[in-house]
């Protein structure tokens, strides 16, 4: 049994892997702002028979800035992991879906947000179709300690989405932080 952590479980493509995993006999920590979600979310694993393998951590991250801002963060920690742990056995794989049809645009203003959900039934993919990948680099992940994708296409770890240096200096800040809260 493998065990799973994914930040935005109880929503979309999140959700849809964390159902996935607990589906096929694995663990699922499930960490999102919503405690409504959470609950759903604990509700639809044990109408699949896996109460006992599926967990729900609360956390305060809302909003459509705070979730690309978040992304970009994971992105530069995933760029600095093979430096933080050499020879680790650990593959980091970085994901992009492209459009998908979540509810990341139940946020936005009316306007805005009716303009998102009708793109989303012309051109975005489904849930369904988004963690098909997902799942594959997980079970089977590339041989690089660290890659990254654009649905299934690699795309190189160069620019300023991939900078060390801003990498390496989030990492230090990230590490500090975390002193300070087990101190």
């Amino acid at each position: 049994m493998r065990t799973y952590v994914i930040t935005g479980g109880t929503d979309g493509i999140g959700r849809g892997l964390g159902l996935h995993w607990l589906g096929r006999g694995d663990r699922v920590i499930a960490i999102a702002s919503g405690a409504e979600k959470g609950a759903a979310f604990l509700s639809e694993a044990s109408r699949l028979g896996a109460a006992d393998r599926a967990h729900f951590l609360r956390a305060d991250y809302r909003g459509l800035r705070a979730a690309m801002q978040a992304s970009r963060c994971i992105d530069l920690l995933g760029i600095h992991f093979p430096q933080r742990h050499p020879g680790a056995r650990t593959r980091y794989v970085l994901y992009n879906p492209m459009f998908t049809r979540t509810a990341m645009a139940d946020s936005l203003p009316t306007a805005q947000r009716l303009v998102s959900k009708a793109a989303a039934v012309l051109f975005a993919q489904s849930v369904a179709e988004a963690i098909v990948p997902v799942v594959e680099l997980v079970d089977i992940p590339p041989y690089a300690p660290v890659s990254a994708f654009r649905r299934r296409t690699p795309i190189p770890l160069t620019g300023k989405d991939f900078d060390p240096d801003a990498a390496r200096r989030l990492d230090a800040v990230t590490a500090a932080l975390l002193a300070e809260t087990t101190a």
